[in-house]
Order: C-alpha cells, then sequence, then structure tokens
C-alpha cells in the first residue's frame, strides 16, 4: 500500500470541495487511485 504525503493528499481534497468540485471518479482516473480509496 502507498504512503502519500499529506500536501498530495491535501491537493486532492482541494480538488474535492469547493469551487473545483471534481468528481471522485475523474480524480480516481488522474491519480490512478482507486475511488475507494478517495472516499477514505
Amino acid at each position: 500500500m502507498p504512503r502519500y504525503s499529506e500536501s498530495f493528499k491535501m491537493s486532492i481534497m482541494q480538488k474535492m470541495m469547493p469551487p473545483e468540485n471534481q468528481k471522485v471518479s475523474t480524480i480516481a482516473q488522474e491519480t490512478g487511485m482507486s475511488e475507494g480509496t478517495l472516499y477514505k
């Protein structure tokens, strides 16, 4: 299981929240992470 830096996690969370509001499926494709991981 890969470990992600805090800055990477924060950048992903910012993409999920306003004003960007990107879909989880889109972020999963861009990052190569599973949707389940992103929902955690």
